[in-house]
């Protein structure tokens, strides 16, 4: 997480003097933060702002500072008040860093490794947009070289929405891309909530097939969960 260390100087978390953590975060990381909470910091009492403008530091400077800034992209902002100090801001931690946000969408984190230069982490893959026509679904398996593919709904999950197609078969691509397209056509509204709830139309993902270990003649995955814990806000 990156900081801005010239608001505030950094004071130590545990200080009892410390009393209130303000904080404005994403809703998809709410929970984990509220149960890091809880288990670390129990002396500490949180109040969640629907807004970083809310913060005690934005209100503060609100008053004196009538320069509109637009507002920086950030996942996570806290901020420790003092009850000794008139309640001041002792600590703050402002994350400004985008790049870890929606890599559970399949699309996003095939475009994150492209962007990171990681590539090789996952199988070769194309994507292939929402409404991808039979011309796009051929140059897209050309550029791959295994003689099955896999394609990936943009919202599957729990093997859902998988599908194993041979590299050759541009109709059966194709098919699958456009009947799902026509078939969230006509729910009302959906598209304009996926547009607004994303802030895009996910895209389908095409990837080589890996030959792999059988169990039983079937195939297995193996899922990796990664927990990583930090000492302080810092």
């Amino acid at each position: 997480m990156d900081t801005e260390p010239s608001i505030i100087p950094t004071t130590n978390i545990h200080d009892n003097s410390l009393d209130k953590l303000y904080y404005s975060i994403r809703n998809p990381s709410d929970w984990v933060f509220s149960a890091a909470l809880t288990k670390y910091y129990p002396s500490l009492t949180p109040v969640r702002v629907s807004s970083p403008k809310e913060l005690p530091s934005s209100t503060r400077s609100a008053k004196t500072n009538t320069t509109k800034k637009r507002p920086q992209p950030c996942t996570l902002r806290a901020e420790i008040t003092s009850p000794t100090h008139n309640h001041t801001v002792k600590h703050a931690s402002h994350g400004t860093s985008t790049s870890m946000t929606n890599l559970a969408d399949k699309d996003t984190l095939i475009r994150a490794l492209e962007r990171y230069r990681c590539e090789h982490l996952s199988p070769r893959s194309e994507l292939l947009p929402h409404d991808a026509t039979r011309e796009d679904c051929d140059d897209a398996l050309q550029r791959l070289s295994s003689e099955y593919v896999v394609l990936k709904t943009p919202l599957g999950s729990r093997g859902e929405g998988i599908y194993f197609c041979e590299r050759g078969d541009v109709a059966m691509v194709y098919e699958i891309v456009s009947d799902h397209l026509r078939r969230a056509s006509l729910e009302k509204d959906f598209m304009t909530f996926l547009k607004d709830y994303k802030g895009r139309i996910p895209s389908w993902v095409l990837q080589n097939e890996i030959r792999s270990y059988l169990i039983r003649d079937k195939k297995f995955h193996l899922r990796s969960y990664v927990a990583v814990t930090e000492d302080d806000f810092g």
